[in-house]
């Protein structure tokens, strides 16, 4: 008996309900009408549609014929309101997203349209101009670097000239002495290179003695690959003298120029081919601009 009355159980659950039952079950207060809240509770309950105050009153504004604010009976198309809800909770859902993302996109370009503006300000921050006699002095010191690197190439001219040697020689001492201190001065010139504060003068001079510096490295590359050439060392002897010269010669002739244009004429040294060119457009300068000035 009890089998058979669990399958009468379950066969009457199985049996559909009848409107006029389910408009019972919604109407809490036995009314005979389902207000807001009653239409809210039973939605949820019975279809697990979780709706707002706003979708509840759109759903009674579409099936309220008689405009009262509530349903009757003849009011309550269950089917056609459940699909009207979930259509409406869907639509709202998927309007609240588009919000989000519209909103996550707002901020992304709010912070873009930040950044370019930092940008354009940092890009039109008016240049220093001054050029007085402590600016060319300042000038002229970053080439120390590109003299105790390039040092090397000259040891022997220097030979030949000991009041020379006698004042390169405490320059790279004091360099070696530190450790890494050639790319510790390498590095702290190319920062200070980028302070816009700084007189575009020092600036300039800064770049250039740093892109000298980093030419010495050509010349060592060039001694490498001929040293592995199948050449007669006998050659290689007899050229490596007048190559080492020429290279420190040249590097002379670029400082020397340089200096006595940033003492003299208190205007960046501007004449060394590429790198001068080089040195504007790291700072961001171009020649024409400079010249223009």
């Amino acid at each position: 008996r009890k089998e058979v009355a669990g399958l009468r159980a379950e066969l009457e659950a199985t049996k559909p309900v009848s409107a006029e039952s389910r408009f019972r079950m919604f109407d809490l207060n036995n009314d005979g009408l389902l207000d807001p809240d009653e239409l809210a509770k039973g939605l949820s309950s019975d279809f697990r549609l979780e709706a707002s105050g706003d979708q509840v009153a759109q759903i009674l504004a579409d099936f309220d014929t008689d405009k009262d604010g509530k349903l009757g009976i003849d009011d309550f198309k269950l089917d056609e309101i459940r699909k009207a809800m979930s259509d409406l909770v869907a639509r709202d859902k998927r309007a609240a997203d588009e919000v989000d993302r519209l909103q996550a996109e707002a901020m992304q370009l709010a912070e873009i349209t930040e950044e370019i503006k930092q940008v354009i300000e940092e890009a039109t921050i008016e240049e220093n101009t001054d050029n007085g006699l402590k600016t060319r002095m300042l000038s002229s010191l970053p080439y120390l670097l590109p003299l105790a690197d390039g040092s090397e190439y000259g040891h022997h001219i220097l030979d030949h000239i000991p009041l020379a040697a006698a004042a390169i020689a405490p320059i790279v001492l004091l360099i070696n002495a530190i450790p890494f201190g050639g790319l510790l001065c390498f590095i702290f010139l190319s920062l200070q290179s980028q302070n816009r504060e700084y007189p575009t003068l020092l600036r300039f001079n800064l770049q250039q003695a740093l892109l000298l510096d980093i030419a010495m490295f050509f010349p060592s590359l060039v001694a490498l690959l001929f040293d592995l050439a199948p050449v007669d060392p006998l050659f290689k002897s007899q050229l490596s003298e007048p190559g080492s010269d020429a290279v420190f010669l040249v590097l002379l002739a670029c400082i020397a120029y340089s200096v006595s244009i940033n003492l003299v004429l208190g205007t960046p040294p501007s004449k060394i081919p590429f790198i001068s060119d080089a040195s504007f457009k790291a700072i961001g300068i171009g020649v024409d601009e400079e010249e223009d000035e």
